[in-house]
């Protein structure tokens, strides 16, 4: 007769393992995992540890509540105090429509490596009996918000919530902001020679020059924004390097460059000081006053700006400054007869009309030539033979 008992087939139950953690009752690990949604509160410097002796990871509402009364007891200022109690009041608004568990995690009072680790065990712990796909990290401040990263390489979706104590709004969060801004501008060597360098170069003028020195630093200061706001930065960059490259390879370039330097601080220098002689303070004679004095050393500033960019390049460029010398000497003439028109009314407003005339005829005669050469140079370009590969 056979054995009956071999057919039946054996009822095995599930293996569990305990987690022994020292301060809390021992933790039951199932190898299957419930699906919960975790509030996570996070006190970085360990403070339930330091002053009010508890250990984390701390699980559940009843034994955050516990911690939290405990803390508070210990020091009614610590802002953890009502980082956990926000925890609480977002996990029981949650409890009633999903699945959710609180859990505060505890760092080291060694702020930096040694939290962030303690941090990463506590929460592998709690991982290992919950599985956690998304998380609301509940945070007092700046300082927990490093601990994102660590989080999100362990929980795939990570909500962050900061809680600002109502009497004091924005202060932690001003204050990190604040040494991080500090603790870059020091770090970074571009980042320190614009927030740190120029603020130092602009005190340093002011005071070797005084007044003088503050007209300076304000000029300087509205050359920069003009520059910037009408994103001319490209073109300054040019002038920057041809000026550069004319100082160590053409010489001749350097020096009409140099010439048109002067003559632009000359006109720029008699126009100031007419200005400042002036007892009238309005505006719009002042301007006026200045434009008629500088007018002429500006236009001689360009020509020879111009002069040295021919001079420099390796094109023949002698028809395209014919029409550049045309426009300037132009709108130089028809600014002076302007300007002579409106400081003296009893100028004759004729000579305006004349010099509009004299500007047109010389851009006229300059533009024919230049297209004249632009022909010459297309017909020679198709007489020449095609070179040979």
């Amino acid at each position: 007769m056979a054995d009956k008992t071999k057919n039946i087939p054996t009822i095995t139950r599930a293996k569990t393992s305990t987690i022994k953690h020292k301060g809390h009752a021992p933790l039951t690990r199932s190898r299957k995992k419930r699906k919960t949604t975790l509030v996570i509160c996070i006190d970085r410097d360990n403070d339930y540890g330091e002053k009010a002796g508890i250990e984390g990871p701390i699980i559940g509402r009843k034994a955050n509540i516990a911690a939290a009364n405990k803390l508070a007891l210990a020091d009614a200022e610590d802002s953890d105090v009502n980082a956990l109690f926000k925890a609480i009041q977002t996990y029981t608004e949650l409890r009633k429509k999903d699945k959710v568990e609180i859990v505060t995690l505890t760092g080291d009072k060694r702020v930096g490596m040694e939290s962030d680790h303690e941090i990463t065990r506590q929460l592998d712990i709690v991982l290992e009996k919950y599985l956690v796909e998304e998380a609301i990290l509940i945070s007092d401040g700046a300082e927990d918000e490093y601990i994102l990263p660590i989080l999100r390489t362990k929980i795939k979706m990570i909500y962050p919530k900061k809680v600002i104590i109502k009497q004091s709004p924005r202060l932690e969060s001003t204050y990190y902001m604040i040494y991080d801004f500090t603790k870059q501008v020091l770090s970074d060597p571009k980042a320190s020679r614009f927030f740190l360098g120029i603020p130092a170069i602009a005190l340093i003028i002011y005071a070797c020059l005084g007044a003088a020195g503050g007209r300076l630093i304000l000029g300087t200061v509205g050359l920069y924004l003009l520059i910037k706001g009408f994103h001319m930065e490209n073109t300054v960059e040019k002038i920057t390097k041809e000026f550069i490259t004319s100082v160590r390879i053409r010489k001749s370039s350097f020096f009409m460059y140099l010439v048109g330097m002067v003559f632009l601080i000359i006109g720029a220098f008699n126009g100031y000081t007419q200005v400042t002689s002036i007892e009238e303070q309005n505006i719009a004679y002042t301007i006026t006053r200045f434009i008629h004095i500088s007018i002429i050393p500006f236009f001689f500033s360009a020509l020879f700006f111009g002069w040295g960019n021919i001079l420099g390049s390796k094109k023949n460029k002698l028809p395209q400054y014919i029409t550049y010398l045309s426009l300037t000497f132009s709108i130089a003439l028809i600014t002076f007869t302007t300007t002579s028109y409106l400081l003296d009314p009893n100028t004759s407003y004729m000579d305006i009309i004349y010099s509009v005339i004299i500007g047109g005829v010389l851009l006229t005669i300059s533009s024919i030539i230049e297209n004249l050469e632009k022909k010459r140079r297309s017909r020679q370009t198709k007489k020449q033979p095609p070179q040979k590969p």
